[in-house]
């Protein structure tokens, strides 16, 4: 990476030359396309290389997100401005001066239930965790919905993968980056996946390709979802409620490429409704277990990659559902009800007396906040722990954590899914900047939220960096393994817990499966 003769930085990729921006000390590169536009035939096609471009190109601004609807924490998290294309993958990239590294690199890749999101967001900018931690930091589109995982086997024909374009987008991205980063300042040997919800649940199919795996040394994973994928009989089932809702022809994939985005985003938030169970993270359009790139169960799967040297983190934060359960919609509901809404989402078999053992744990909360607690612990806390336990008895090195921290002491929406964003980015500003502001920080002091945060970034950036989370002034933080499964809880006061989730095999009856 090099000052151009405008005195700003530029890079030579693969693809072509490339002129940034300046944000202070880094150099900022938005909108590089890592392959090649997903428009016209190419719609439902795998991710074709880039034909690359004649002289230098312009990288000061970053490109449009997936096409999408309304997010349904849009309430909650907020909502930035952006623009939606098809033409839309793109990757940005915040690199510290040349001359010092090479540094190492974290790609981070959004979550938002492989629905809505894209890394092009202004409040997932990375500037702040580059220039902590002496980082090179990239952020990445890919393709979502039904552009990015709608199953149709005239789609998919006999190509392995291709019900899941979107994770193949991840993977192109970060060959990508594994091929180019170097011109940017960055270590390739040195590469730290992070992904957050949706974005954690794609590291875990990642994981499982053995292709994709050798590109990079450690992985952070924030509440991931680890559930299983839909299977090929509910993905087809999806693309029947889809093409109907179109009125087209089942096997027309040649009709499905000619549907305007606005119509074929709106077809599948109609083929999600009727799919949908409540409580559910991720909605029936997610990756497919299509035998081929995703072969089975996410973490089974992912273990394979155990015994290959890849350091991980992994963590939850300690009240993921309020975001979904604290809006209006159900904050509300008595015990009765909260009882209806855990059978709608597939604990009615035990929902009763799980329902019971968690409210003597929760004496004072309200039976939504007990709700809450139950599919937290359901969707998140146990697969997150399962997957660590796995892939520490697998041979791998692994480190738990639970994020406790919120942003006032009487917040509705507690320590809930997506906080832990800005905390990690310690963007603030960013999200505070939002058209519509996120009510999950509102009233958030500003004081505790910097101190969390240089605790929390700063175990990010020395795994980044040595594949160990030992940051200044945190207690000592072993590796989990079944016999010590120590869990670092971050707080305004963050403390290691020793067997902080034994907890989850009383409330579910001696077991967490």
């Amino acid at each position: 990476m090099t000052r151009s003769g405008s005195n700003l930085p530029s890079a030579r990729t693969t693809t072509g030359d490339l002129t940034g921006a300046w944000d202070g000390d880094l150099a900022v590169f938005r909108g590089i396309p890592f392959v090649a536009p997903p428009v016209g035939d190419l719609r439902f096609a795998e991710p074709q290389p880039h034909p690359g471009w004649v002289g230098t190109r312009d990288a000061i601004s970053g490109g449009p997100c997936s096409p999408q609807p309304a997010s349904r924490l849009e309430p909650v998290m907020g909502r930035p401005d952006f623009e939606q294309d098809e033409d839309c993958l793109t990757l940005n990239i915040w690199a510290p001066p040349a001359g010092d590294g090479p540094y190492p690199v974290l790609l981070w890749i959004h979550g938002g239930g492989f629905i809505t999101g894209a890394g092009s967001w202004p409040f997932y900018r990375g500037a702040e965790l580059a220039r902590s931690g002496r980082l090179v930091v990239v952020t990445t589109n890919y393709r979502l919905g039904a552009l990015g995982y709608l199953y149709m086997r005239d789609l998919a024909g006999d190509k392995p993968g291709a019900a899941n374009r979107g994770l193949l987008d991840q993977i192109a991205a970060l060959r990508w980056v594994y091929n180019n980063i170097v011109a940017f300042g960055g270590d390739a040997e040195a590469i730290t996946l992070a992904g957050q919800s949706a974005g954690g649940a794609a590291i875990l199919a990642i994981m499982a390709d053995a292709g994709a795996r050798r590109l990079f040394k450690r992985a952070i994973l924030q509440s991931p979802v680890a559930g299983p994928p839909t299977s090929i009989d509910l993905a087809a089932a999806i693309c029947t409620e889809l093409v109907d809702t179109l009125g087209i022809s089942q096997s027309s994939a040649a009709e499905l490429r000619n549907v305007r985005t606005d119509r074929l985003v709106e077809a599948q938030t109609l083929a999600i409704k009727k799919l949908a169970r409540f409580g559910a993270p991720v909605a029936a359009i997610q990756q497919v277990a299509d035998g081929t790139i995703i072969r089975g169960g996410l973490i089974k799967s992912a273990c394979e990659a155990a015994s290959s040297g890849i350091a991980v983190m992994a963590g939850t934060t300690c009240d993921e559902m309020n975001a979904f359960l604290m809006q209006e919609a159900t904050r509300y509901c008595d015990r009765g009800q909260a009882l209806t809404l855990l059978g709608a989402a597939g604990l009615s078999e035990f929902s009763e007396s799980v329902f019971d053992r968690y409210s003597r744990s929760l004496p004072l909360e309200s039976a939504a906040k007990v709700a809450s607690a139950i599919l937290t612990d359901r969707h998140f806390r146990i697969p997150t722990v399962e997957f660590v336990d796995a892939w520490s008895a697998a041979g791998g090195s692994a480190y738990l954590y639970r994020f406790d921290w919120k942003p006032k002491p009487d917040s509705q929406y507690g320590a809930c899914h997506c906080i832990d964003i800005p905390v990690a980015l310690n963007n603030l500003q960013d999200w505070q900047a939002c058209p519509s502001r996120p009510v999950m920080l509102e009233r958030c002091d500003p004081e505790s939220f910097r101190g969390v945060s240089r605790s929390f970034q700063g175990a990010w950036v020395e795994f980044a960096s040595s594949g160990r989370p030992e940051y200044p002034g945190l207690p000592f933080w072993p590796q989990y393994i079944s016999s010590n499964p120590c869990s670092m809880q971050f707080n305004v006061h963050t403390r290691l817990d020793v067997d902080a989730d034994g907890y989850l095999r009383d409330l579910w009856n001696g077991g967490i499966n």
